[in-house]
């Protein structure tokens, strides 16, 4: 807002606020020649390009306003636990009811991709999971450089964009494969460099992953789960990405969500 003085700031968001307003009427709603001519400017002659063009305005609206007036409240964009039996898996995602209900993945590429109605420059939130077989977090034996378009690792990765940029890493690694549970990378690889610290690992074979609890006193402690909170360079509206990756057969590992909540600011 610098340069605008409080005068003309005041003109701007009151302005703004009208154009909303008029855009959510329900007359405007319902008489398509006085939004063409009013709110529009358009010669659509079909109802549903008329709210495709209303939904855009209102999207840029309200965008102008947030980049001119940013709030200080996180907006929650995913909320759910499997152990509520009225909470189901987002798709792709399929429902798993043993060992308890939980959520997985064909592989990969059936990521959850979150369409993020607002710009944000923070995210913040926790995933809550589980592990079957032998995972090895950040130790890939069948690609030892791989990129952040790829599988990089045996857990869940949070990424935003295309070409994608990390965000969150959640290592599933038994028996030492945690970097913050080995200091010998031989056995424990360190995660990629465009992960960085930005992650959690976790390896208890027999409950629940990234929560704080029952694990190592290093990885417990490392980033202090359940919760990260990441500020990103620069504030952006791109979608964010959410992969359960193993680089196994499903028949020999597998990771699941148990809780996810993911918020933005």
């Amino acid at each position: 807002m610098q340069g605008l003085s409080f005068t003309m700031t005041r003109v701007i968001f009151f302005n703004l606020l009208l154009v909303i307003s008029l855009i959510d009427s329900p007359v405007l709603s319902s008489t398509p020649q006085i939004v063409s001519s009013v709110a529009l400017n358009t010669t659509c002659s079909s109802s549903s390009q008329i709210e495709m063009s209303m939904s855009s305005l209102r999207n840029e609206t309200r965008m102008i306003l947030q980049s001119l007036f940013p709030s200080d409240e996180w907006t929650e964009i995913v909320n759910f636990d499997m152990a509520n039996s009225s909470h189901n898996c987002p798709s792709p995602w399929t429902t798993v009811t043993w060992p308890s209900r939980l959520c997985t993945a064909s592989s990969c590429n059936d990521s959850l991709v979150i369409n993020v109605p607002t710009t944000y420059s923070q995210i913040r939130g926790q995933i809550i999971g589980s592990v079957i077989g032998l995972c090895d977090a950040f130790t890939q034996f069948f690609n030892s450089n791989p990129s952040i378009e790829e599988g990089y690792l045996d857990g869940v990765s949070i990424t935003h964009g295309h070409p994608r940029q990390h965000v969150w890493s959640f290592g599933a690694g038994h028996a030492g494969r945690c970097p913050c549970d080995n200091s010998d990378a031989s056995i424990a690889r360190h995660p990629p460099s465009f992960v960085g610290d930005d992650y959690f690992c976790d390896g208890l074979y027999n409950g629940l992953l990234w929560d704080g609890q029952n694990c190592t006193s290093a990885c417990c402690t490392f980033n202090s789960p359940p919760w990260f909170n990441v500020t990103l360079p620069t504030s952006t509206s791109n979608d964010i990405e959410v992969r359960i990756c193993i680089d196994e057969p499903l028949e020999m590992e597998n990771v699941y969500i148990k809780k996810m909540i993911l918020q933005i600011k």
